[in-house]
């Protein structure tokens, strides 16, 4: 993978490609990432997530909480990333699934940092692989709700 990393690295990487991550979540697996520890990684994956959401709805200076609501909670009004048509029952819920997931990934990795960065918790090395495979699978809902224009062309996945 990267020339001088170590082998944890090697194989978080490995395992990543292996499950044919999201091209978003493989860009910021750099030996850089995992510099300090893996809830400082988690936090920086959590916060890219974030990024692309206030890129994709244009909306850069709204708080985590309230961006999400916008982007992802079906309403009166739809949601500006909307998984799909929403026309029925099962098509809201799945957006409040996808809703729910991503708030809740934004609240157990960037929250705690905020209240007390001197106090991170413990992430495991198969937590933060587990979770760059959850993050993955929401880019690809990104993706989707995006018309699939969600990546420049030469970096989506056929």
């Amino acid at each position: 993978m990267h020339k001088g990393s170590s082998s944890r690295i090697d194989q978080l990487y490995d395992d990543l490609l292996g499950r044919h991550t999201h091209p978003e979540v493989l860009a910021l697996c750099t030996p850089g990432l995992f510099e300090r520890d893996n809830f400082e990684a988690a936090a920086r994956c959590t916060e890219n997530l974030l990024d692309r959401v206030r890129e994709l709805t244009d909306q850069e200076t709204l708080a985590p909480a309230a961006l999400l609501d916008l982007a992802f909670k079906p309403g009166r009004t739809p949601p500006l990333l909307a998984m799909n048509t929403l026309d029925t029952p099962s098509d809201r819920a799945a957006q409040r699934g996808l809703h729910y997931l991503v708030k809740g990934l934004i609240d157990l990795y960037q929250r705690p940092s905020r209240f007390d960065p001197r106090d991170p918790r413990l992430v495991t090395d198969l937590e933060l692989n587990e979770l760059l495979a959850t993050l993955s699978m929401v880019h690809r809902q990104l993706d989707r709700a995006c018309g699939g224009s969600g990546l420049p062309e030469d970096r989506r996945l056929s």
